[in-house]
């Protein structure tokens, strides 16, 4: 299974003495090598403008990934999500049928409000 990883320091990371906020980061940056190595890392990235790396990672399971977020050496300092991912292309049927389901849920309930339904009475017809 894939997963998106998005860690984010906590503001206690900053506080953290020099040498030891070093030595975190190294440890950090040599298990995520490792990771790579390991195959259960697939790509990372930083976006240092807002202080996250973006992981992309594979586990067995929910449970397995986020067993292993609780290993990051620097994880104590970090708020972590974790998001599953599924292909694109796979869940094509499952997006539109969703799709379909919330436009007829919409109609319905613009059928039931009137003024919803006024509002988009009006936009049609300034569209004209």
């Amino acid at each position: 299974m894939k997963f998106l990883v998005i860690n984010t320091p906590k503001e206690i990371m900053f506080t953290l003495p020099p040498t030891t906020l070093r030595q975190l980061m190294e440890a950090t940056h040599a298990w995520t090598n490792q990771q790579k190595q390991a195959g259960t890392i697939s790509e990372i990235y930083v976006i240092p403008e807002w202080r996250r790396t973006v992981v992309i990672s594979e586990a067995e399971s929910a449970e397995a990934m986020a067993q292993r977020a609780t290993e990051v050496p620097l994880g104590g300092f970090m708020n972590t999500e974790i998001y599953p991912l599924a292909d694109f292309n796979e869940c094509g049927p499952v997006l539109r049928s969703t799709q379909t389901i919330c436009r007829k849920k919409f109609e319905f309930a613009i059928e039931q409000d009137s003024c919803a339904s006024q509002l988009l009475a009006n936009l049609d017809r300034a569209r004209m």
